[in-house]
């Protein structure tokens, strides 16, 4: 299935580089072919690329409180990185919240119709969105060296996650590790396979007590800390309503929310009762009741002469006008019965009957439906009401810390205990997740596999035959990942040289193969700081357009260390590796690579700016551009003509 990614936008706030927003967007759906960033040297490039890293894969998480203290500026307690995607059409926000005084980082994912905790992006995004493959599409100097280095496998990582070939050595592996499942948990004879299995045993049941243990300390620091919150979140609402924050506006505000929710309470009720009858549902359903309520009215339902009466009738000798029933009189009386009602059947009728007059008893049928209708139109005017009011009290209670430091603290103290919360759910998520496949943390998954151990203890059986089978199955899937791995190759190593020809038409560089990493031809190990640039691009731009996945390439500076005629040629080149190409560049790099290169190559260029306000002459002459943006200290301008003439390399 093919995946289109575009960055729409982001928006940086209280780490090192400057404050800035930027949107790459032309209308809703479309994106600039190429949006141009040039922040001259010192001014955040690589703190930048490092948040953007970080919130497109996950990997805060996994920081240390040191080294995410080290993003932050003298003047902040919290930064914020937010980047905006589109997917297939479709909105995906990714928001990563640092605490600069703990070093704790956690994020916020909005897909669809709701936010959740946690970096969490959609299914069809996961494969690219990860800390594995983030470094190919948000690439640096580095990643050239490393694929060309042969100590790593950079290269042939990034072939399997395009075209996903690394699919038939996974299921080789799973079905290895279910081979050697069986082979060292059952399939011994020997007392050493008894004494295996019986450790395995031994092992889950003491991983089982430790994760219980775990789980429930967490269970009940995150009980005490949605107390706490609780707590402080119902005294903050308190104080509010008995006006010790001396804010009539918030206590107003308050005031209004509370009683708009209990009015939504109240609407909800009652239109929960209507939602209980079917009538008020469906005036066809009601009006087709009536009707047949008026139908069994029509026929008089019998109450005595029901089919039972016949059938006892021919049991007779004389019928009860006097006459003899013999056997031709009795079965053409049995055939005739059928056409009655049995009594259980008149019961069921007059049932019905009774069930309608009581929910009908002479009702507007239309009317019932148009009264549930109102109820939702009330449900739903007061949804928007309830809404509108807490949005208001949000803002009032935002705009009160920042004049009143007791509504500050309150507020400061009630978040910091949500984001308590949230790491505390994050660690009770991993306990509790139903994927756990590896049995390693969910108590759960820990159980059932003890549970399959403590009878494979018991059993003996002999798997030789299906270590024979599934050793023929991984050199099968081991057989078909090489023919792919080498098909893919072939085509890679020489649409990578047509680029390269065209390039380097000078440089005898080229590639001879891909290994795990990029062999050049001749055996050289790698070519000048430029030309291995070239042969990184001419691979990745291959790759990318060979791929049936359409994904953004974010670039730090891409022609700093190539000549004139190679920037040049990479400029009108490099765009086409992607539908959207957002290069970080510095002034010095515009010669050639802009003018002679992508202003050449035909597609939509945005043209961006960002510097720190504190450089007064450019923040002055920025002020005469109407695509600029100050922020409380960056400047962001965006226009062409300011693009060209800025000439700031490093601050």
């Amino acid at each position: 299935m093919t995946t289109k990614i575009r960055i729409l936008g982001w928006k940086i706030q209280g780490f090192r580089c400057p404050d800035h927003a930027l949107d790459f967007t032309l209308s809703r759906d479309e994106t600039f072919d190429i949006s141009l960033v040039q922040m001259p040297n010192g001014t955040g490039k690589t703190t930048t690329l490092e948040l953007l890293r970080m919130t497109l894969s996950g990997k805060a998480v996994s920081y240390s409180p040191d080294e995410l203290r080290a993003f932050g500026s003298k003047d902040t307690s919290t930064g914020t990185c937010e980047v905006t995607l589109g997917c297939d059409g479709k909105l995906l926000t990714i928001i990563l919240r640092i605490d600069l005084n703990s070093g704790i980082a956690t994020y916020k994912t909005t897909w669809g119709s709701g936010q959740q905790n946690g970096f969490r992006p959609p299914l069809e995004t996961v494969k690219f969105l990860n800390q594995d493959f983030i470094d190919y599409f948000i690439l640096d100097g580095e990643l050239a060296q490393q694929l060309l280095s042969n100590k790593q496998a950079a290269a042939q990582r990034v072939i399997d996650a395009m075209f996903q070939a690394d699919t038939l050595k996974k299921v080789a592996q799973r079905i290895e590790q279910y081979w050697h499942g069986k082979a060292n948990d059952r399939g011994a004879t020997t007392p050493q396979g008894f004494t295996r299995r019986k450790n395995l045993v031994d092992e889950l049941e003491g991983r089982l007590k430790l994760r219980r243990r775990e789980l429930a300390e967490f269970q009940a620091k995150l009980k005490k800390l949605t107390t706490a919150r609780q707590e402080h979140l119902d005294t903050f609402e308190s104080s509010i309503r008995d006006g010790k924050f001396k804010d009539e506006a918030l206590t107003e505000a308050d005031v209004a929310f509370q009683r708009e929710s209990l009015k939504l309470q109240e609407i909800i009720s009652d239109t929960f009762s209507l939602s209980a009858h079917p009538f008020s549902l469906s005036a066809s359903f009601a009006s087709a009741c009536m009707r047949l309520k008026k139908g069994l009215d029509r026929v008089k339902l019998p109450e005595a002469a029901a089919r039972e009466f016949f059938e006892e009738l021919c049991d007779e000798s004389d019928c009860i006008c006097g006459r003899p029933i013999d056997i031709s009189i009795a079965s053409i009386i049995r055939s005739r019965a059928s056409q009655y009602l049995g009594t259980d059947d008149v019961s069921l009728l007059n049932s019905i009957k009774t069930a309608i007059d009581e929910e009908l008893p002479g009702k507007d049928v239309d009317a019932l439906h148009s009264d549930y209708k109102f109820a939702l139109q009330r449900l739903s005017e007061q949804v928007a009401v309830v809404q509108s009011c807490e949005a208001r009290f949000n803002e009032l209670k935002v705009r009160a810390g920042e004049s009143d430091p007791a509504v500050k603290n309150a507020i400061q103290t009630i978040e910091d205990l949500g984001s308590q919360i949230t790491n505390v759910q994050n660690c009770i998520d991993a306990y509790t997740d139903p994927d756990d496949v590896a049995a390693e943390y969910n108590p759960s998954e820990i159980a059932k596999r003890l549970e399959k151990a403590k009878g494979d203890l018991a059993e003996v059986s002999n798997t030789l035959d299906l270590k024979r089978k599934t050793e023929m199955l991984c050199r099968i899937l081991e057989q078909a990942y090489d023919a792919a791995a080498k098909a893919i190759t072939a085509q890679l190593v020489s649409e990578s040289n047509v680029n390269l020809d065209k390039w380097l038409p000078n440089n005898d560089i080229r590639i001879d193969d891909i290994r795990g990493h990029l062999l050049l031809r001749g055996g050289q190990a790698a070519g000048s700081v430029g030309e291995n640039l070239s042969v990184a691009y001419a691979f990745l731009a291959t790759l990318f357009n060979r791929s049936t996945n359409s994904l953004p390439f974010i670039v730090d500076s891409p022609a700093g260390s190539l000549g004139l005629p190679l920037r040049r040629e990479i400029g009108k080149n490099v765009p086409n590796m992607s539908g959207q190409f957002i290069s970080f560049v510095i002034s010095t790099e515009r010669q050639g690579f802009v003018d002679g290169g992508l202003a050449l190559s035909g597609k939509k260029i945005q043209y961006l700016t960002v510097f720190r306000r504190r450089i007064t002459d450019l923040a002055e002459r920025a002020e005469k551009f109407s695509g600029s943006n100050f922020t409380t200290n960056g400047v962001i301008v965006e226009d062409e003509a300011f693009f060209n003439s800025f000439e700031l390399e490093q601050e």
